[in-house]
């Protein structure tokens, strides 16, 4: 999303400065992604040392650029970019988009959480909006930091042309995307391919994407096929013709890759957490589930119902059509970043 909203900034005359850092799961295609007219400025995040340095030199580039707007993605970003812009003289305006709060992990206990939700307070030290990605997440903000603005810009996609394919002609795949660690339910994924092994057993599992080792491990020898990262046209042809998606998510901000297949036209099961019952209306336009057990019944009803699959993948893509476009996202980023709304 910050792809393509810098995209659009720029083509409409402002002058956008990209600051990043790489992790693993980076596109190696990153300047491409941007354009041209993003200039793009890499500091390196990696190391401690790398973390510390980051704050002065973020600071550096914000006294000296003159910026008018910042815009913060993700919580590290969101920490060093108010955390640097402390008692900075000149006048910008700040918008911080976690993508997922970090208090809402399921993965910490609450020591942990404390200390997320102390970091969160002294940064917020520093005046800013915060824009949630979904409803769940702009509700656990303003509980949590009742003192600071939260506004609600739900996530968009950008996918190319799709290319329908009957229901009965998709292959009988179960897929999902995403990093292999604990917030996306890898080991719950493994117990329903190893469950419905015995219900269907030509149906694959697949799971694209990589991450921990032994979280692999347990897909692989569960029968889940792991492609690894994959470039996102590649992505984009795999979703289109697989037969049901699947997510397995304890917590999301907004699943970007949920909506994705709706776009797809891929009929969703989703687990009901936060972020994906934002997305997936129960019944309606997908099915979501709380135990893996009911997953696989969904996933069976919809192999052996082709008529019900088409029909619901028809309800999730005419809502991804209308509710998750780069236009709706750009003309609500656009109001809130006007001044007479701060």
């Amino acid at each position: 999303m910050a792809a393509m909203l810098a995209g659009k900034q720029a083509s409409g005359g402002a002058r956008v400065l990209v600051i990043y850092s790489e992790r693993e799961e980076t596109p190696k295609n990153i300047s491409e992604m941007f354009g041209e007219s993003v200039q793009l400025i890499k500091v390196d995040m990696s190391s401690l040392k790398g973390k510390l340095i980051s704050f002065f030199i973020v600071r550096k580039l914000l006294k000296s650029f003159g910026v008018s707007v910042v815009i913060l993605h993700s919580s590290f970003a969101g920490f060093i970019g108010r955390i640097s812009s402390l008692l900075i003289g000149s006048e910008f305006r700040l918008f911080y988009i976690p993508h997922c709060i970090s208090f809402m992990r399921k993965d910490a206990g609450q020591f942990k959480k404390t200390i997320f939700l102390f970091l969160e307070w002294v940064a917020a030290l520093k005046r800013c909006t915060y824009l949630a990605c979904s409803e769940s997440e702009r509700k656990i903000i303003q509980a949590y930091i009742p003192f600071r603005e939260c506004r609600l810009v739900e996530n968009a996609v950008e996918m190319p042309p799709v290319v329908s394919v009957e229901t009965s002609k998709r292959a009988k795949t179960v897929m999902t995307v995403g990093g292999i660690r604990p917030q996306k339910g890898p080991r719950e994924y493994a117990e329903i391919a190893r469950a419905f092994s015995t219900i269907m057993p030509d149906v694959e599992f697949v799971w694209i994407g990589d991450g921990d080792p032994e979280l692999k491990k347990v897909l692989v020898d569960a029968g889940v096929r792991v492609t690894g990262w994959l470039e996102r046209s590649e992505v984009c042809e795999q979703l289109r013709l697989a037969g049901v998606y699947v997510s397995t998510a304890h917590w999301e901000g907004m699943p970007v890759s949920v909506i994705e297949a709706m776009y797809s036209q891929l009929p969703v099961v989703a687990s009901r957490c936060a972020g994906n019952v934002d997305v997936v209306k129960h019944e309606d336009n997908g099915w979501l589930f709380d135990l893996p057990a009911e997953a696989c019944e969904r996933i069976e009803n919809l192999f052996r119902d082709p008529g019900l699959a088409e029909q619901t993948a028809k309800r999730a893509y005419a809502d991804a059509c209308t509710r998750f476009t780069p236009e709706r996202y750009f003309q609500t980023m656009s109001d809130i970043m006007q001044p007479s709304t701060l």
